[in-house]
């Protein structure tokens, strides 16, 4: 691929994502040449100040400073285009799935820092056929083998058809500076073995079958056969999602009695969507089976792979990602109350509350200890099967000089106040 197919190759993808017209990019860069490539296109073909560059040091060499100060380096002919960086402490020991999930969680935070739409990727065409192949071993269904998608959420990733080849190519050719990162050569990761070892034998092997670029594209084309029959799973599966489960910023949930109305298969497909729609690596099928198992056995609380937590509580499962609890944990739910009208924005939710109660009472939320009518709230959250999840987004109004309630969500108690919009989930009145 010539340096002109290859920008108009990166362009085409852009327009293939139909992303806003104004909208702000992360470029996600290791200072290695695939992402200091993807820089350069980016910068060439979006506003710089529209693209922020994010850098992250996992520790794990004694040079890798040196990865940053080339980045600044390269950045300062490009002042509108701004640079975050995050170092992690020396680290060896770290897994390469627990560095990814490091890595994302950073990319993640960047592009909400920068109120940014979207995190480009580096990932290319030798990366994705590496991926088929890791997954293939490593054990995986239907859903790992189309590889990598090239839009997930607001992750983008425009080169999975251009080879590494045609990206040196291109930084060669524009004086591109980047750096080795000697770690790709180490044994260490599995992989580095699988680069090393299985992709130089299909090399060899595709010789008499067109060549290694033929042999890949046909790879990538099944993977896109693969992809299109995934889809038609895929819809049922969000079919269901809409019909039966309740989604929210903060997490997933489903009534275990519609989970356990679904075959075994489903479940796994439905738990391997899960991870695809959130960006996150699919464990293997067993894995994903065993999370399966998990639910199914109403497991209060447990873990799977790439930081994704469960539990159990009052008729319903809950999925949360690590990115999802973190939005959960820092998300500040307030009340705007002007006369008698209070809204909570993060919550979607309006109540209607005499204007005399400004100055005597307080518009919150549940807190363990809160009593209402000499009666623990939390036997009354219980009682109506309030998840814990739940809990501590539960509105509350109490008397300021005795901290009782007087008034809360989920009823019971009496005030003049009347919920005039509800826009947030909670799945206790979901149920019948």
């Amino acid at each position: 691929m010539d340096h002109l197919r290859l920008i108009e190759s990166f362009g085409a993808s852009l327009a293939d994502f139909l992303v806003p017209k104004n909208a702000r990019f992360v470029v996600a860069s290791s200072a290695g040449v695939d992402s200091m490539a993807l820089t350069h296109l980016c910068l060439s073909m979006i506003p710089h100040e529209r693209v922020t560059v994010a850098h992250y040091d996992h520790g794990t060499r004694a040079d890798s400073p040196l990865d940053l100060d080339l980045l600044r380096n390269y950045l300062r002919v490009f002042p509108e285009c701004r640079l975050i960086s995050k170092a992690r402490a020396s680290s060896t020991d770290s897994s390469e799935a627990e560095m990814r999930q490091d890595r994302y969680q950073f990319l993640e935070q960047a592009r909400r820092e920068s109120k940014s739409d979207y995190i480009v990727l580096a990932h290319h065409r030798d990366d994705q056929i590496e991926t088929l192949f890791w997954r293939l071993i490593r054990g995986t269904g239907m859903s790992g083998l189309q590889g990598m998608q090239p839009k997930t959420g607001w992750l983008l990733r425009p080169l999975l058809r251009v080879s590494k080849k045609d990206l040196v190519s291109y930084a060669t050719h524009f004086n591109i500076p980047f750096r080795e990162d000697s770690s790709n050569h180490s044994n260490q990761y599995f992989r580095n073995r699988l680069r090393k070892t299985l992709m130089p034998v299909l090399s060899d092997l595709a010789v008499d079958h067109g060549g290694i670029d033929a042999v890949s594209q046909r790879l990538l084309g099944l993977m896109d056969d693969i992809r299109e029959s995934n889809q038609m799973t895929q819809h049922r599966i969000e079919k269901w999602l809409q019909t039966h489960a309740i989604t929210t910023a903060y997490w997933l949930a489903w009534s275990h009695l519609e989970w356990n109305q679904l075959k075994s298969i489903e479940q796994t497909q439905l738990l391997a969507y899960f991870y695809l729609k959130q960006g996150i690596e699919t464990p293997s099928r067993d894995r994903v089976r065993a999370l399966g198992e998990s639910i199914s056995e109403r497991t209060p609380h447990w873990e799977g792979p790439g930081k994704i937590k469960g539990s159990y509580s009052c008729g319903y499962h809950f999925l949360q990602t690590h990115i999802q609890r973190q939005r959960s944990e820092e998300e500040q739910h307030h009340f705007n109350w002007n006369q008698n009208e209070a809204h909570c924005p993060s919550l979607n939710l309006r109540l209607r509350i005499p204007a005399e109660y400004h100055e005597t009472h307080e518009l919150g939320f549940f807190r363990p200890g809160d009593r209402c009518r000499s009666k623990k709230m939390s036997d009354t959250l219980l009682e109506n099967r309030v998840p814990s999840l739940e809990r501590s987004l539960i509105p509350v109004l109490k008397n300021l000089k005795t901290q009782e309630v007087i008034w809360h969500y989920v009823g019971g108690a009496s005030a003049s106040v009347a919920i005039t919009e509800r826009g947030f989930p909670f799945t206790f009145e979901s149920l019948p």
